[in-house]
């Protein structure tokens, strides 16, 4: 085999290879609509969030729609849980899971109540993906809204492809000089 050859079937099998893995990261929002204990849950920081376990989902969109796994309606389940800085399950709805792992903007207004958190949205068909929770209870009414929404991926960039593809052009563009 000569050297033209041969670089061009490692262009071609360079070209083949996928330069990073492309994850099946989660892509969407999910919204759910609850209720939580007021009366005994503690909304400080460490304290204990009292839910009330059934929650309904009031929207789902990109990943957690596709092919109807979540629709609304989906009776969703929700965990008590503390407003502590490690891991937790926070809600599970058709295989996906919410684990919150940092919690910030604590807020209460009587009633009224709000804050958010970080965390890990998990589904076994989905690469683990960074979410956020955002917690509201509304004017007396002690209903807990969960909304649900992950990072967008950075795309890879085109460049390896592109590399890869001058290095095959330069192969070949030296072989015809030597050729010539």
């Amino acid at each position: 085999m000569n050297k033209f050859t041969t670089a061009v079937l490692a262009t071609a099998v360079a070209l083949g290879t996928p330069l990073a893995a492309s994850a099946a990261t989660i892509k969407g929002q999910l919204d759910i609509s609850g209720k939580a204990n007021i009366d005994s849950s503690d909304f400080t920081p460490g304290g204990t969030v009292d839910l009330r376990h059934n929650g309904i989902v009031i929207l789902a969109d990109g990943d957690f729609a596709d092919e109807g796994i979540v629709e609304y309606s989906t009776l969703a389940h929700m965990m008590d849980f503390q407003l502590k800085d490690f891991q937790q399950v926070v809600y599970t709805v058709m295989g996906f899971t919410f684990t919150a792992n940092q919690f910030s903007d604590i807020t209460v207004d009587g009633d009224d109540v709000s804050f958010n958190a970080t965390g890990i949205i998990s589904h076994a068909d989905y690469d683990d993906t960074v979410g956020y929770l955002n917690f509201t209870t509304q004017s007396n009414v002690a209903t807990a809204s969960f909304s649900a929404t992950t990072t967008t991926p950075v795309p890879l960039p085109a460049g390896g492809v592109l590399i890869l593809t001058a290095l095959g052009g330069l192969a070949i563009a030296r072989k015809r000089k030597k050729a010539a």
